[in-house]
């Protein structure tokens, strides 16, 4: 009898052992977890030339690029290089790494490089500076017709000697919202509001360029104007 138990506690040791270095060896093989992001950068040589020639120029530092790309483009018959540079230390990771970024504009000849606000595809300042002084602080349900993209288009521009970004509407941009006026509580702690409820059209163009690292708008061809204006009442709990 006991050498029947002895038996079977060698074998339960012997299986346990078994399982144990089973996973102790698939272990070995697999490959490390990777959470979030990491820090990545490019090889200097791998930038377009014009790029390398602004990295050098505003000397950012060659060995933390971590993208760089060029564009060309033309005003009348002026021709440009747009750079975009990403570069510096990553910021926030692993949650999703960031790194400072440049814009520019760099004549043929490359005999200056003009800083350009922010990144082109970045459109939603532009909602922000058109409807602004036209909501306050009581807006309520702000919402559009159209995203932003479907609706305008961007291209480098000249004016007043100042290189920076033509923004257009390629067709009417549609706003509307809600301007509080008074709110009552009642006894059932809802509240009731009363509101105008406000319509704002936009079509043309604007222009944005840098000038002493601050943004400057040119609304001059930026046509608005309110479409309507009803009041309402409704209802929060």
């Amino acid at each position: 009898m006991k050498n029947k138990l002895l038996l079977s506690s060698i074998l339960v040791i012997l299986l346990l052992l078994g399982v144990a270095g089973y996973f102790l060896l698939t272990k070995k093989n697999e490959l490390p977890i990777k959470t979030g992001d990491s820090p990545s950068y490019v090889n200097l040589s791998a930038c377009p030339e014009i790029a390398q020639f602004v990295i050098k120029e505003r000397k950012f530092p060659p060995s933390l690029i971590h993208l760089c790309k060029s564009s060309k483009s033309k005003i009348n018959d002026e021709e440009f290089y747009v750079v975009e540079i990403s570069y510096g230390a990553a910021q926030d990771c692993p949650a999703g790494c960031f790194y400072d970024s440049f814009a520019g504009a760099v004549p043929k000849n490359k005999s200056e490089i003009i800083s350009l606000p922010g990144h082109r595809d970045s459109k939603n300042s532009i909602l922000t500076t058109v409807s602004l002084p036209h909501h306050d602080s009581g807006k309520i349900d702000f919402k559009c017709n159209a995203d932003l993209d479907s609706v305008t288009e961007i291209k480098l521009g000249k004016d007043n000697n100042q290189v920076g970004w033509k923004l257009s509407f390629s067709k009417p941009f549609f706003c509307s919202w809600k301007e509080g006026k008074s709110t009552k509580v009642l006894m059932d702690n809802t509240f009731l509001h009363t509101a105008d409820e406000i319509t704002r059209s936009w079509e043309g163009s604007m222009f944005v360029f840098l000038k002493n690292d601050n943004l400057e708008w040119d609304l001059n061809e930026i046509i608005t104007k309110e479409i309507s204006r009803k009041e309402v009442v409704f209802e929060e709990r």
